[in-house]
């Protein structure tokens, strides 16, 4: 697991050089096969009609589109869990990749999310690259430009420098959190970039030990089309060698400033904001609005972009970040709302407030409402880290060239 461009291709050549590990072993290794039967079985469960998904695409056989069930709520099944596909799909995977007697592993690129749910049907072992954000987000435009397409790893088109920075670092500590919040797991190892390729033995040699492997760093192969960088030295410290403008790397330190420390990666300076704990572990939900107000002093709306909230939330369907100015409720009028969908996948939810015709002035105090329901709901748990404010430029911003 790691964001584009921190080496997952590379890990997945090592792994690969011991035949008791598969996968196809074809292109930059993104034949997702758990992934996809993982999804497949989370549709089922999942009850959203989607536009592009309706009924009469069941009925006809020319039509590929698929998704989750498109009937009403109320029938037999009960909500929110229906029919739980994953075994019977993974047990027939595995039957069908299962022909040599040799094979003891399957291996994939996927989503942060992967090992939280498979750890109820099997024993995953994780691999958590991280790279620095700057060099992420350094290597991710050389890529495209190489390419001659600049959309992709989360960067659409028409992006500023800004928008895809927040997006990188949005994307970055969202696999921060989940690997901080799960790193006692032992059947988890974290691996920075830089140390891997200083010292690919090395890691190899971890594995090894800790799995039973031999897989051997000196046959680790990454075609010259996946490169972005000259050499492997010069893909560390890229964002000093290759000159990021102070203004990027100030947002860099915005939003990550604690988060790159904590692992190494210097950063200039400490963000405006820091991350702030509700004084709550965990919120018990009995009913559709639970809220918690904000302590804290009042603030200038035209400094902060957003703001970020770190939960693990097992219940709901949306959470909400109210505001109010001096003189005023709060009210509707006045909030942003973020959707998910439940999981034990520690995560960061993102509340865009900056284009919000009414997030101007001085604001005084912020209400969450937490794990919120739209339609049925359901009793359960849900887990609260940290909340933080994020500033950065909030005007006019540059265009990539």
């Amino acid at each position: 697991m790691g964001l584009g461009r921190s080496g997952t291709t590379a890990m997945m050549s090592l792994l690969g050089t011991d035949p008791n590990v598969a996968f196809d072993r074809v292109a930059a290794f993104e034949n997702r096969q758990l992934s996809y039967l993982a999804k497949f079985s989370i549709l089922v469960n999942r009850r959203l009609t989607l536009p592009e998904f309706e009924e009469y695409k069941l009925r006809d056989l020319n039509e590929s589109v698929f998704g989750p069930p498109p009937w009403y709520p109320g029938g037999f099944f009960p909500e929110p869990r229906t029919i739980d596909f994953f075994p019977g799909l993974w047990e027939t995977f595995s039957k069908a990749m299962g022909e040599s007697e040799a094979v003891r592993f399957y291996a994939e690129k996927t989503a942060t999310w992967m090992s939280g749910f498979v750890a109820a049907y099997v024993e995953p072992f994780s691999i958590r690259l991280f790279r620095d954000p700057r060099d992420n987000f350094i290597s991710a435009l050389a890529f495209m430009r190489k390419r001659g397409n600049m959309v992709g790893f989360g960067r659409a088109m028409h992006d500023s420098d800004e928008t895809f920075v927040r997006t990188t670092c949005y994307r970055w500590i969202n696999f921060y959190e989940a690997w901080r919040m799960t790193q006692g797991d032992p059947r988890s190892i974290m691996v920075r970039y830089e140390d891997f390729v200083a010292a690919p033995t090395r890691v190899a040699s971890e594995i090894n030990e800790r799995l039973g492997l031999k897989v051997d760093a000196g046959a680790i192969h990454v075609g010259e089309h996946h490169r972005s960088a000259a050499t492997v030295r010069d893909s560390v410290l890229r964002h000093r060698a290759e000159g990021l403008s102070p203004e990027l790397l100030a947002l860099f330190d915005e939003y990550l400033g604690e988060e790159m420390l904590a692992l190494g990666y210097t950063p200039s300076a400490r963000p405006r904001f820091q991350k702030l704990r509700l004084g709550l572990d965990s919120v018990e939900i009995t009913g559709a609005d639970y809220c918690v107000y904000i302590p804290g002093e009042p603030f200038d709306a035209g400094e902060v972009w957003g703001l970020w909230l770190s939960v693990c939330a097992r219940v709901g369907d949306h959470c909400s970040a109210y505001w109010r100015r001096e003189g005023e409720f709060f009210s509707e009028e006045r909030v942003v709302h973020v959707s998910y969908f439940p999981g034990e996948q520690w995560r960061v939810l993102q509340f865009e407030l900056v284009g919000h015709p009414l997030w101007t002035g001085t604001v005084v105090e912020l209400r969450l409402d937490l794990f919120n329901f739209r339609g049925t709901v359901v009793q359960g748990v849900g887990e609260v880290g940290w909340y933080r404010l994020i500033g950065g430029r909030v005007g006019k911003e540059t265009l990539l060239a």
